[in-house]
């Protein structure tokens, strides 16, 4: 009968052996990525991506106004910013549509919508509480008509005594009702989402963004739709990257 003899490795060379195995130089690149585990990345990856397609038309007016101080508007870091696109113009669906805009100020501002021979429609004054992105939406009542388009002005009022220097954002909105193929689609849809992908693909952006933002406000913790409002705002054909992450603030509160 053989003697059986047990050799002991010591633990330097078990360790030698385990760090030549593997060494961290050695792993793949992709081994381990943070993004795998923020649930924004991982809403990103399971859903529908939205394919907005924007109409070939455009207008004067300007998206992003002020920065510098005037009257009682402080400096601000990010200007006063519509959330149309670089256009000035966008489709709406619907005859009481809704405005979006980054507000970096808290004092009173003033919205007036006009036809296209500079008549005015609509005015409301506005005032706020807290710097963030605000919506104004149009009376139910109102009376737009298909195919007009129509200019509209939002402006803070720094001065009331000096309304030169108000700091203001301008464009156009255009109704254009529905055909009866996207009429058809909308009516038998029952999912938000899906309505939202409607409008982007046919190109209204109103009721892309407000459909999206309404949703938002209502589910301000779902991974899914905060996914969806950075990739809308940061889409190539908007460039709004640097608003998509201020804070949603909803209707803004009518002074008249």
């Amino acid at each position: 009968m053989i003697a059986q003899t047990t050799k002991i490795v010591p633990l330097t060379v078990i360790l030698a052996i385990s760090s030549n195995l593997c060494t961290p130089t050695e792993l793949p690149a992709n081994t381990f990525s943070p993004e795998l585990f923020n649930p924004i990345f991982v809403a990103q990856s399971k859903r529908r991506r939205i394919i907005l397609k924007l109409p070939p038309i455009d207008a004067p007016g300007s998206r992003q106004g002020g920065a510098a101080s005037r009257g009682e508007c402080p400096n601000v870091e990010t200007q006063l910013t519509a959330l149309i696109p670089p256009t000035h113009t966008g489709l709406s669906a619907s005859n009481s549509p809704t405005f979006w805009f980054y507000n970096p100020y808290t004092i009173p501002a003033e919205f007036i919508l006009m036809d296209e021979r500079r008549n005015e429609v609509y005015r409301t004054t506005v005032s706020f509480t807290e710097e963030g992105i605000i919506s104004i939406q149009l009376p139910q009542n109102m009376t737009l008509n298909d195919g007009r388009r129509y200019r509209w002005t939002f402006s803070v009022i720094c001065n009331p005594n000096s309304r030169v220097d108000d700091i203001l954002v301008s464009g156009e909105v255009k109704l254009q009702l529905p055909n009866s193929e996207m009429q058809r689609q909308l009516a038998t849809t029952t999912e938000e989402r899906d309505r939202l992908l409607i409008y982007a693909a046919n190109g209204y952006w109103f009721d892309t963004l407000t459909t999206l933002g309404k949703q938002r406000l209502k589910e301000p913790d779902n991974h899914e739709l905060l996914a969806d409002w950075n990739e809308l705002l940061g889409e190539e054909k908007i460039r709004l990257n640097d608003i998509s992450s201020k804070s949603l603030l909803g209707e803004a509160q009518r002074k008249n």
